[in-house]
């Protein structure tokens, strides 16, 4: 079994932290926070696989495209995987966790990429 957490807020030993837990991979919620850089480089060169997250604005589809765009450019080096949208098994009711727009803005969204 692989063990990962998520994490929102840094500290000087997060890269400590990590090791000590033993974790295999972490998840960073892009929309919520966006690391510098160096401190995913760190943690991948560690041998930590890096997932991100990105929950987008549900009012504002047509930013989509500049969100993943801009995380993909910035974080692509360290990213092994990339999930978009959310979690509508963990809170259904939430705003940004599932498709607000019509099946065609959907695949201009993601057709653009």
């Amino acid at each position: 079994m692989r063990y990962g957490i998520q994490i929102r807020k840094w500290r000087p030993n997060t890269l400590e932290i990590l090791t000590e837990l033993g974790v295999d991979f972490v998840q960073i919620p892009f929309h919520i926070t966006k690391p510098p850089l160096e401190k995913l480089v760190e943690i991948h060169e560690s041998g930590i696989e890096v997932y991100g997250k990105l929950i987008p604005d549900y009012r504002s589809w047509q930013n989509y495209r500049d969100s993943w765009r801009g995380i993909i450019k910035q974080y692509s080096p360290v990213l092994s995987l990339l999930d978009v949208f959310g979690e509508p098994e963990t809170r259904p009711g939430t705003a940004g966790c599932r498709w607000a727009g019509t099946a065609e803005e959907l695949k201009e969204a993601v057709g653009t990429i």
